[in-house]
C-alpha cells in the first residue's frame, strides 16, 4: 500500500507542478501582452507629444518672425516721427494728436 500511496502522491505532485507551471506561463503571457500594449500606447502618446512640440516650435518661430516685422515697422514710424519733429513740428504735433486721440 505504501508503494501505491507513493505513486498517487507522485502523480498528484506532478499534476500540481504541471498546473503551477501552466498558470505561471499563462500569467507571463498575459503580463507580456499587457506590457506590449502599454508600450504601444506610450509610444503613440509620445508621437503626439512630439508632433505637438514640433508644431508649437514652428508657431513660436512664426510669431517671432511676425513680431520682428512689427518691431521693424514700429521702429521706422518712430524714426520718421523723430524726423518729422525736427523738420516740421506742426505736422509732428498733428500726427501725435491724431495718433493718440483719433485711433483709440
Amino acid at each position: 500500500m505504501s508503494n501505491a500511496m507513493n505513486i498517487s502522491e507522485n502523480t498528484f505532485l506532478r499534476g500540481a507542478l504541471v498546473v503551477v507551471i501552466l498558470a505561471a506561463l499563462t500569467l507571463a503571457l498575459v503580463l507580456s501582452r499587457e506590457k506590449s500594449e502599454i508600450e504601444k500606447s506610450l509610444t503613440e502618446q509620445l508621437k503626439k507629444i512630439t508632433i505637438t512640440k514640433d508644431s508649437l516650435e514652428i508657431e513660436n518661430r512664426d510669431l517671432h518672425d511676425k513680431n520682428f516685422e512689427c518691431e521693424t515697422t514700429l521702429g521706422r514710424y518712430e524714426i520718421t516721427l523723430d524726423y518729422l519733429k525736427e523738420e516740421n513740428p506742426k505736422a509732428h504735433k498733428q500726427f501725435e494728436e491724431f495718433l493718440y486721440s483719433k485711433t483709440e
